[in-house]
């Protein structure tokens, strides 16, 4: 369910983010949550790692059936959810 309070975590690594959101859940949030009015939208996660560049996954999609099925289950969802894909 979207909610009009909004809070978001940073974390290192797998540990930090677990205890950031069991603080959060917990009420302990050091940070006050935001309340929008804004419109609803898709929520993310991105690792960091920064290693994405454009037609990165053009070889593999190519190249592996599972992972091409995989994809063309997936794009019709993320499409939906995020409005392009």
């Amino acid at each position: 369910a979207h909610r009009t309070v909004r809070t978001a975590v940073l974390a290192g690594d797998a540990d930090e983010l677990l205890t950031a959101l069991r603080a959060t859940a917990s009420g302990e949030t050091p940070v006050q949550p935001t309340a929008s009015g804004a419109g609803k939208g898709a929520g993310w996660v991105f690792s960091g790692q920064g290693s994405q560049w454009a037609a990165m996954g053009a070889a593999l999609l190519a190249a592996e059936p599972a992972f091409a099925s995989a994809i063309a289950e997936l794009e019709p969802l993320i499409d939906t959810e995020a409005g392009f894909s």
